[in-house]
């Protein structure tokens, strides 16, 4: 009875042991091989994961974006646009090739996230901050998770940039997005470590 209890132990750990280490033995995406080349390109570079979804307050129907941006800028004073999700759809059905979350390769440094936008089929909508910040070290892979924007923009004007109301706060990334990081680039995501953004500040609400 022992024996096949401890047999069953080491099958067990056996399992459980490759499980974890099958990524280790995966084929490194061309995703994956492009964040590799950009990191050894620049030593002094770190790289990161993030996410942005919108709603609208008030509203119950989910927010749909074709895509979302996001404009970083470093204390340096370098910025980046970067798209964090691509999800076109035709007649109020998503495409195939839809994407959600991103990856970026950066300077160490201290960043914050100044503007976020969503393009829909009626406009872009484009939000200016600051929302949150992060720091990433020289060889940091950082998952920043997802920035939250529940909004509710002010009455439009001739002469004036409507403003919005809102709050916004980082979550986990969306199933969507570990989805389709875990398809495309596997390998850089599974070694982010989980460091959230810090959102900034919150906006009255309306």
């Amino acid at each position: 009875m022992k024996s096949l209890f401890k047999l069953f132990v080491v099958s067990a750990l056996a399992l459980v042991w490759l499980m974890a280490s099958s990524s280790a033995f995966a084929e490194p995406t061309s995703g994956d091989k492009n964040v590799s080349r950009l990191l050894r390109d620049d030593p002094t570079a770190g790289s990161i994961f993030i996410e942005v979804r919108f709603a609208e307050l008030e509203r119950p129907a989910p927010k749909i974006c074709q895509s979302i941006s996001v404009k970083l800028v470093s204390d340096a004073g370098v910025t980046t646009h970067l798209r964090t999700q691509s999800s076109p759809t035709f007649l109020g059905k998503e495409l195939e090739y839809a994407r959600y979350g991103a990856v970026a390769v950066l300077v160490a440094g201290v960043y914050t996230i100044q503007q976020v936008s969503c393009e829909e089929s009626s406009g872009v909508v484009n939000l200016k901050g600051p929302f949150a910040r992060f720091t990433l070290r020289e060889g940091q892979v950082l998952n920043l998770g997802c920035l939250m924007v529940d909004y509710k923009l002010g009455p439009p004007s001739m002469f004036v940039a409507s403003g919005f109301n809102g709050t916004w706060k980082a979550v986990d990334l969306s199933p969507r997005a570990v989805e389709y990081l875990n398809k495309t680039i596997p390998l850089a995501f599974a070694k982010a470590k989980k460091q959230y953004m810090t959102p900034i500040r919150e906006a009255p609400k309306s």
